[in-house]
């Protein structure tokens, strides 16, 4: 299973500051709902998506199934944008799936996801995931079960429909590369339920562990691996993630290959097309070592927009971009200038120009949140977010929104 990599460093009795520069002064933060690490779940770690006018999302622990609270397998959860959230379903922790990670899919009003793990006892009894259907009211069934062996293992990102199939990755499987727990699908399902895998990786050279949600540009899609590429220099054995295209017919070819210095490592959260080039973020490499914003073009020459710095400007980048008439908002886990380990919410122009709009006051507020995942969501004068800590206890999360 992927973990996302982040080290939790508490600063304690640092004094929160809101705002940081008269720019920032302009932007309003609310804090829509802290979660409390109990039945109504804990850890947000997905995007928010709308369904006429309310918003859905999941946590990765938390909720009434198995183990309860913080130690509860994930929920999805509804939210309404002036802050009210309930629990649709809470994962049991064994057939119906556990610890979803992936974005939510809408398809007319139901919902599609995946589970890291669950749907059976494969994969050291954890299960190997699941694509799960849930409908707005809760009831929820397991759409395909993976076994762990060549149909893959471990998904972590979300999906794509095209007609009546989905598309999505898993971390593992596929095969017995990559140290025995194979290098990672692309896989299709029908609506029968049936599994085919689309692409099985071999690693390293052409990637390793495909992450995030892929998107479809000109009959093919195009995703990232968090691993694989190059193995040597900087990247040694694991290698530092690609960005890869593979065409409908399955055929991959790796459009870049991070090298893991001053071009980024580690790419995180999936891509953004905007005006035909593909824009995206790594979680760590960059000058300062602490992460990237890139533009790949469909020829495979790789740029780096920005590279994060001392902290103030943002660390640590895992959300994908959302573009908003050409201008690119996101999100770094760490930096900000309240902690370090805070986080922020900034804007990028293509042409490289960053902007920090807030910044995260962390775990010694009681009114706000740190570590901000997933991608923004984009409703009437607002960007809605989650943050996977903070709100009220440390370990619990929030969803917020701020002014654009």
């Amino acid at each position: 299973m992927f973990v996302r990599l982040k080290t939790i460093v508490l600063i304690a009795g640092a004094t929160a500051i809101a705002l940081a520069s008269a720019a920032q002064a302009e932007i309003t933060y609310k804090q829509l709902y802290a979660f409390t690490g109990n039945d109504d779940g804990a850890n947000p770690e997905s995007s928010l998506i709308d369904v006429g006018g309310t918003f859905y999302g999941i946590t990765s622990q938390g909720g009434g199934g198995e183990g309860s609270g913080l130690n509860g397998t994930g929920t999805v959860y509804k939210i309404t944008p002036s802050g009210k959230e309930s629990v649709i379903h809470s994962f049991i922790g064994g057939s119906d799936g556990a610890s979803p990670q992936g974005d939510l899919l809408d398809v007319g009003g139901v919902l599609y996801g995946t589970t890291s793990a669950g749907g059976g006892t494969g994969c050291g009894g954890q299960g190997c995931g699941t694509v799960f259907r849930i409908t707005t009211d809760g009831t929820e069934s397991v759409v395909y079960a993976f076994q762990g062996g060549t149909d893959g293992a471990n998904p972590a990102g979300g999906l794509y429909r095209v007609g009546n199939t989905l598309f999505g990755t898993t971390t593992a499987g596929g095969g017995t590369g990559c140290g025995g727990s194979g290098c990672g699908t692309v896989f299709k399902l029908a609506s029968d339920g049936s599994e085919t895998v689309f692409y099985a990786f071999q690693g390293p050279g052409d990637g390793e562990a495909p992450i995030g949600d892929m998107i479809l540009v000109d009959h093919a899609f195009y995703g990232i691996t968090a691993y694989g590429g190059i193995t040597a220099g900087n990247c040694q054995s694991s290698g530092c993630g690609t960005v890869f295209k593979i065409t409908t017919s399955g055929q991959e070819s790796v459009l870049y290959a991070f090298k893991g210095g001053t071009d980024g490592r580690g790419p995180r959260g999936g891509l953004a097309d905007v005006g035909g080039a593909f824009y995206g973020v790594t979680f760590s490499g960059g000058a300062n070592s602490a992460g990237t914003v890139y533009e790949v073009t469909p020829s495979g020459q790789e740029s780096v927009l920005h590279t994060f710095g001392d902290g103030s400007d943002g660390q640590y980048p895992v959300s994908q971009l959302l573009d908003i008439g050409g201008t690119l908002y996101g999100t770094t886990t760490w930096g900000g200038t309240a902690c370090r380990s805070c986080g922020t919410v900034y804007s990028i122009t293509p042409s490289g120009q960053e902007t920090v709009l807030y910044s995260f006051l962390g775990p010694q507020d009681a009114d706000n949140a740190e570590d901000p995942v997933g991608r923004l969501l984009k409703y009437g004068p607002y960007l809605y977010g989650a943050a996977s800590a903070g709100g009220s206890v440390y370990f619990g999360g929030a969803v917020y929104r701020i002014t654009p």
